[in-house]
């Protein structure tokens, strides 16, 4: 498993979503970006407890109010510190060449 610290979710207009985050990376936190459905997005947050409850209701939120896309949502300002999640590491993998990291289920 590989913890990551949530500070922004970006959804965009095909619902892609783009983690802001921190992740561990050789023993060091590394800003990243962390690309992701959705779905996986939704699954991840529904096991995180009641910070990610609450992530899922601020998104659907959104959703249902935000005419501008894409949606941004700033983690701190909502749960008032960075959301911690583990993911599992073999499900994660780095694009060095556009400096991304995807996070694939399947």
């Amino acid at each position: 498993m590989k913890t990551i610290s949530i500070n922004h979710i970006v959804i965009d207009e095909s619902n892609d979503v783009t983690l802001f985050c921190s992740l561990s990376v050789d023993g060091v936190f590394k800003d990243i970006y962390l690309s992701l459905s959705l779905l996986s997005l939704d699954r991840i947050l529904m096991k995180r407890g009641e910070g990610g409850k609450m992530m899922i209701e601020v998104i659907s939120e959104e959703f249902m109010y935000s005419v501008v896309h894409p949606i941004i949502i700033e983690v701190p300002e909502f749960l008032g510190l960075p959301l911690l999640i583990d993911v599992p590491a073999d499900k994660i993998w780095h694009n060095k060449n556009a400096d991304v990291y995807f996070f694939q289920e399947n």
